[in-house]
């Protein structure tokens, strides 16, 4: 043991450290022992990889509320009739309009190409504005497009709906209310269109009935 000058005793020992021979520090000091030491250094820390980072947490949305209306189904696509689209639709409705009738003592309408391509435009145009009103496209009116369909008509009246979701219900909803059933039951209208469009607030109908000039 040697004693380190300059150190503070205590208790009257004497503060020593070892005696490391002087070929053994040579040998720790060496380039092979350098290299060891690197090498095992570098193990560590390749053995060694941060934990991986925590996903974030996945984010919460609120449900909406009022939920929103219920995207109905549009009428049945197109017959062959000629009617163009949604004549499925339009035969049944014709029909149930004609059961009223019938009861009520007058005869059938019928479908019209002209009146048909009235009423599905109307329809298509209130499902894009999703506003029932008889004011159409151009602020056109019931009359104005039964003549530009090409029907010449002597009278006419249009009736229509947004919600129900078969003929039988729109027919059904007409009947219900005095105005739309004193012009379905008008006996001397021969003919009639029907159109309905699928979207928000729908299906949209709208029927046409008139009396060629």
């Amino acid at each position: 043991m040697t004693e380190i000058p300059g150190a503070a005793r205590g208790r009257g020992a004497p503060v020593s450290r070892p005696r490391i021979p002087a070929r053994t520090a040579a040998v720790l000091r060496g380039p092979v022992t350098r290299a060891l030491l690197a090498v095992l250094v570098g193990c560590a820390l390749t053995a060694w990889s941060p934990p991986p980072q925590p996903a974030p947490p996945h984010r919460y949305e609120m449900p909406r509320w009022p939920p929103p209306p219920h995207a109905h189904a549009g009428p049945p696509s197109a017959g062959s009739d000629g009617t163009g689209a949604g004549a499925g639709a339009a035969r049944r409705t014709v029909a149930a309009v004609n059961r009223a009738r019938a009861d009520a003592g007058c005869a059938p309408v019928r479908l019209s190409a002209a009146l048909m391509r009235a009423a599905r435009g109307h329809s298509g145009h209130m499902a894009r504005h999703r506003r029932l009103a008889h004011t159409g496209a151009g602020d056109s009116t019931p009359a104005e497009r039964l003549r530009d369909a090409g029907f010449r008509a002597r009278r006419s009246a249009e009736v229509i709906a947004a919600g129900p979701d078969t003929p039988q219900a729109a027919v059904s909803l007409w009947l219900a209310s005095p105005p739309h059933r004193k012009a379905l039951l008008t006996c001397g209208f021969t003919h009639a269109g029907v159109g309905g469009a699928a979207g928000r607030g729908g299906p949209w109908w709208t029927l046409d009935l008139a009396e060629r000039r």
